[in-house]
């Protein structure tokens, strides 16, 4: 299974999604808008692949955090927070509505003893 599909336009998607067909994956979880939903899945059938709803909240606040799982949590599969904020990372690593937390940015705050803990 791909988790982290961001296919920047229709030709990328369709050659990102063969490819995992390619490596025998079953399924991928795509960002996009909500327009492309229908292409994505339409392009995915042909390959027979399960698709699932992704996001990344890039948050700054955990009221922001907490407003847009509140809001928009149902509508996805899969959710990630990205943040630069020491608190927004504690809240989304303890909110079982957040699925992943992508601290790759230089500026993210340190990963440290007690965040792993959580």
């Amino acid at each position: 299974m791909d988790a982290w599909l961001r296919p920047g336009s229709r030709n990328t998607l369709e050659v990102m999604l063969r490819s995992c067909h390619e490596l025998g994956y079953w399924g991928v979880a795509v960002e996009l808008d909500d327009n492309s939903w229908g292409e994505v899945k339409r392009i995915a059938s042909v390959y027979g692949l399960e698709v699932f709803r992704r996001v990344t909240f890039e948050l700054g606040s955990k009221e922001e955090l907490y407003r847009r799982l509140r809001a928009d949590r149902w509508r996805y599969d899969l959710v990630s927070v990205a943040t630069r904020d020491r608190d927004v990372l504690m809240a989304a690593v303890r909110d079982m509505r957040v699925d992943t937390v992508v601290v790759s940015d230089p500026s993210s705050p340190p990963i440290d003893r007690h965040i792993v803990q959580v």
